[in-house]
């Protein structure tokens, strides 16, 4: 009785439990297919597309006479799947594994028996119907099962041929020896590419010693700072142990942060379940046709573009360079990326089942958008010009550096700028790191140097703009050392007297500092503030610096004569350049310009730093620094020119006094003098057999002026077998730019 009594009540337990979990599971597919059905099908369909980036054109970069600077061409690069090259590897280990499941014999039989090289084929018997027909359904190439009739002996055998069902090992192997055939790349490379089983990568190559003490001082299990030699020198480069890493994400960020590098590209690095892996960027047709035709899976071709700078080492500095990506790395290449990339596209695609992409029907693609081509200011002819005579006073002086730099007077645009040592953006990959960084830095537009004595005619022109003398006041110039506000001066030669005209001619420093003391600090620093000095040029080139020059509340005693002969003041060779614009254009200041306006543009505003008299007044004061004065050197037959030397001392880092016998010799000039054409500067840093600014710097301005008007078919103002040329062009000068001559106040 009792145990009838329970039976109801069990039978509705049994019930409740049962209509909960029906209940439970109605929720739950209520929940997957109305609430969240949206969210899932999201989900799948992501699963199923893969989206393929179409890259953009990068645009080009020409000179104002329409010569190419910098094109992009189409490429295809070879790439490889690494998972699906050892896909085969994976099906191996699993179908021993099932084998052995379905025989009851050892996993390691079979995976040995499938990976040998033995051309003849084996049997073995299967238990059972069940895991004949799962091996059935794996529909392995070689591995087959053959039914028996009879009562006697097994009803089924598995055979195996190995001549099918091949060594992955062995595949891969092929699979390298014929890529390292085809790319000419090491075949053990392309090997650890396919197989991906390196143990170290690299992080970061050839690092300060800075960034190698911040990583040791991390501490971080796997990372490791050591040694390389390269020749005579070694360097020390980051590297991992991505196997022995416990927190990839944590590591990658404090690394990202000890060497500056992005944190994606180190997490990049550190993830060894990476499914894309570059084998040879930049191939042939042929190449990749050849590589295609191997049909290895996971072995593909992708379209590129290269980027070729077809005039070589021309403008090498300014033009920068991009790197395998195609992304901006120096000058105008890198501040004009976003002009220049353009935007890629994207390609959608579905996925197979065997982790293939196929295009299907409704998949729109967006296309990609090309770059905005870019014009410089720069002509190619000038450019090459500047580039052959600065490589031959490198041949004759030895220099550690030279830069030359032609400017437009008319507009203030770029015509020249020119770097020694030079760079080829084209093999920039071929430079050690720390050759790359000495060729591809641009001295001539973020290089900040004290000017000397090239400095002079500015001060002599804010004297004379302020009334204070003229260029025919005299001056005690002490006999070659004076003492000017407790400092003492030298001169390279004696003199006692000389008027303003002759302290600029003759290079006198303790007539520039007693023309200086005239203006006094304030209106000294306005004065060269006016002329551009202290301020950044706006070019399009990363690093641009602002030129160096104190406020007058931390000048000292020594301040007014130190600037006053090029000291305690810095510039770059762009900005000392486009300040001698300004005398040659009657005073106007426009900024130096690198790229060419449109069509239509409206020309740059532009302020009056000195009045139109004055320039014309320096600019005759220039012409007889050349006819008598120290820029003999620079003297033209066809032309008046007009410059100034300099030759600067180096200072010692931390501006603490001045090396010995070091010099930055440089030489500014412009021609025809009445009108300038062009300025032209040229510096040499440290040259060796001599460092006068007028024996090192100007004969090489004398040149690219000759060779650069002849090129603009600028008349000549001589003949050039007229003797009398050179007697006439001190009267001639002062004749035309002298009139009108103001006194003193």
């Amino acid at each position: 009785m009792a145990l009838a009594h329970l039976k109801p009540i069990r039978l509705g337990m049994v019930a409740l439990v049962l209509g909960v979990a029906l209940a439970a599971l109605a929720g739950r597919l209520f929940q997957l297919q109305v609430l969240d059905h949206e969210r899932y099908s999201r989900l799948a369909r992501s699963q199923h597309r893969a989206t393929q980036t179409i890259p953009a054109q990068r645009a080009g970069i020409f000179s104002s006479d329409g010569v190419e600077l910098a094109v992009s061409v189409p490429i295809k690069s070879i790439c490889v799947d690494p998972a699906t090259v050892a896909a085969r590897a994976k099906i191996i280990r699993s179908v021993a594994l099932t084998l052995s499941r379905a025989t009851g014999l050892p996993y390691r039989i079979f995976f040995k028996e499938l990976s040998s090289d033995d051309p003849l084929g084996w049997t073995i018997p299967v238990k059972s119907e069940t895991a004949a027909r799962a091996i059935e359904a794996l529909r392995i190439p070689g591995v087959a099962i053959i039914r028996k009739d009879g009562s006697s002996g097994p009803a089924r055998l598995l055979s195996v041929n190995t001549k099918e069902v091949k060594n992955p090992s062995e595949h891969v192997r092929s699979a390298a020896a014929k890529l390292s055939e085809l790319t000419g790349l090491p075949r053990e490379k392309l090997l650890a590419i396919l197989e991906r089983k390196a143990d170290c990568v690299w992080i970061k190559r050839h690092v300060t010693d800075g960034e190698a003490e911040a990583v040791q001082a991390l501490g971080m299990r796997g990372v490791v700072v050591c040694e390389e030699i390269l020749g005579p020198q070694t360097s020390k480069s980051i590297r991992a142990f991505p196997r022995k890493i416990g927190d990839p994400e944590s590591t990658a960020e404090r690394l990202s942060e000890a060497l500056g590098e992005r944190v994606e590209k180190v997490r990049e690095l550190l993830d060894r379940r990476a499914r894309f892996a570059w084998i040879k960027r930049r191939v042939e047709d042929n190449e990749a046709a050849a590589v295609l035709a191997l049909d290895v899976p996971g072995v593909f071709t992708r379209d590129e573009y290269h980027r070729f700078y077809p005039q070589g080492e021309l403008l090498g500095q300014v033009l920068g360079y991009v790197n395998t990506d195609q992304v901006g790395q120096a000058g105008v290449e890198q501040a004009l990326e976003s002009k220049l990339a353009g935007k890629p596209g994207k390609r959608r695609m579905a996925r197979t089942s065997g982790s293939g992409l196929i295009c299907l029907p409704g998949l729109k693609d967006v296309e990609p958008q090309p770059g905005e081509d870019i014009v410089l200011t720069i002509d190619s002819s000038i450019q090459r010009i500047a580039e052959q005579e600065i490589a031959a006073a490198v041949g004759k002086w030895r220099p550690d550096r030279a830069v030359v730099v032609v400017i437009d007077p008319s507009d203030h645009t770029l015509l020249a700028v020119a770097n020694w040592p030079p760079f080829n953006p084209n093999a920039y990959s071929s430079y050690s790191n720390a050759e790359r960084k000495r060729r591809e830095h641009n001295s001539a537009a973020v290089g900040l140097y004290e000017p000397g004595s090239v400095f002079k005619p500015f001060v002599a022109a804010l004297v004379i703009e302020k009334h204070l003398a003229n260029e025919n006041t005299v001056f005690n110039c002490d006999y070659g050392c004076g003492v000017i506000n407790g400092r003492r001066l030298h001169d390279v030669h004696p003199y006692g007297l000389l008027t303003l005209r002759k302290i600029i001619v003759k290079s006198s420093n303790i007539g520039a500092a007693k023309t200086a003391l005239l203006l006094g600090p304030n209106r000294l620093r306005s004065g060269l503030v006016r002329f551009g000095f202290g301020g950044k040029d706006d070019l399009p080139i990363p690093g641009t610096p602002r030129g160096w020059l104190h406020p007058v509340s931390t000048w000292t005693s020594y301040s007014i004569s130190s600037i006053a002969i090029g000291q305690e003041i810095s510039t770059t060779a762009v900005q000392l350049c486009n300040a001698f614009a300004i005398i040659a254009s009657d005073g106007r200041r426009v900024p130096p310009r690198l790229l060419k306006q449109a069509a239509g543009d409206e020309e740059s505003a532009f302020e009056q730093a000195i009045r139109p008299q004055t320039a014309r007044r320096i600019r005759s004061i220039l012409a007889e620094v050349v006819t008598e004065g120290t820029g003999k050197r620079a003297r033209l037959d066809a032309y008046v020119v007009g410059g100034k030397t300099g030759t600067a001392q180096i200072a010692l880092p931390g501006g603490r006094g001045y090396a010995p016998n070091h010099y930055n010799s440089s030489f500014v000039g412009m021609a025809p003098i009445e009108n300038p054409r062009i300025c032209v500067l040229v510096t040499l840093r440290r040259p060796r057999k001599a460092h006068y600014g007028g024996t090192v710097a100007a004969p090489a301005a004398g040149r690219i002026i000759r060779r650069s008007l002849a090129y603009l078919r600028v008349p000549p103002q001589y003949r050039h077998d007229d003797l009398t040329a050179q007697a006439r062009h001190g009267w001639h000068v002062q004749a035309e730019l002298g009139r009108g001559r103001s006194t003193a106040n």
